[in-house]
């Protein structure tokens, strides 16, 4: 017995030595195969180069490496605007404000591919008018205006008079602005819609009488004028504000402070204070 043990204890290191040998050889037959390319695909496995998202949307993004073989494929992604879009350490995408940005994919050993990321509105969720009644008279016209929330979607708005004999809208009918021109007495509303249908209105009263102005717009060549000379109507009572442009009123005079030439938008006010004409002024000095 105490051969047998004494035999065991002489091998054991000799089949100690066999098995690191054959362990070692084996292991250096496994070579090590690096990634030599990395392309984003979509949910079909075609390869692409962009895509689209909406705000506040989360996408998966799958990328494809080669070769298949290889021995490590752990990859790092990252967004080179995360105001715009995010993506996390497992390649899941977020919209987070409308824009463009780059998200790439890079594996341990540099190999990397980007993708161009579009993220859009998901549409508005609130529109609101500057005025939602109005009371005015025949022959005026006024700039009405809307915002929606998000603002990008306030260019998609659009306009619609519900009654165009009484109130009809000038000009391009989609966007921030319009103009309200009040053709005869009668009511109207009009109706802004966001490109996913929200809406807002302004209840519209026309009456007869009032002051206004005599044109949309007077070129003049002086730096000092008398509103007054400009309306038709009743002036009794009548205001005037300067809503855009260098220069002041003072009681009905407007004068013009800028060098050179230049633009001021006047508004008029008749004496109930519930209506009001606007113009503009293109003072030409040179």
């Amino acid at each position: 017995m105490k051969k047998a043990v004494i035999s065991l204890l002489v091998l054991l290191p000799l089949v100690l030595v066999v098995v690191i040998a054959v362990a070692g050889r084996i292991y250096g037959s496994q070579e090590y195969v690096e990634v030599t390319e990395v392309y984003f695909v979509n949910e079909t496995g075609d390869e692409i180069d962009s895509l689209t998202v909406k705000v506040g949307e989360e996408k998966q993004l799958e990328c494809v490496l080669l070769p298949k073989l290889a021995t490590n494929k752990n990859v790092t992604y990252s967004s080179n605007n995360e105001s715009v879009c995010t993506v996390s350490s497992r390649g899941l995408l977020a919209g987070v404000s409308i824009g463009r940005a780059e998200v790439t994919v890079k594996t341990l050993n540099e190999v990397s591919a980007t993708i161009v990321v579009t993220v859009e509105s998901a549409g508005a969720t609130k529109v609101y008018l500057s005025n939602t009644s109005l009371v005015a008279y025949v022959g005026c016209s006024i700039d009405i205006s809307a915002l929606a929330e998000p603002t990008e979607e306030t260019k998609n708005i659009t306009w619609t008079s519900l009654n165009e004999d009484v109130v009809k809208i000038d000009g391009a009918k989609k966007g921030r602005n319009v103009t309200l021109s009040f053709l005869k007495e009668g009511t109207a509303t009009v109706m802004a819609k966001t490109e996913n249908g929200l809406t807002a209105s302004c209840e519209v009263i026309v009456k007869s009488g009032g002051a206004r102005f005599k044109n949309e717009s007077e070129n003049v060549n002086i730096k000092s004028i008398n509103l007054v000379d400009y309306i038709e109507g009743d002036a009794q009572g009548v205001t005037f504000e300067l809503m855009s442009g260098d220069g002041e009123i003072s009681g009905k005079n407007l004068s013009y402070t800028g060098s050179g030439n230049g633009i001021c938008r006047v508004k008029l006010k008749n004496a109930d204070g519930i209506n009001y004409d606007e113009i503009v002024f293109l003072f030409r000095l040179n």
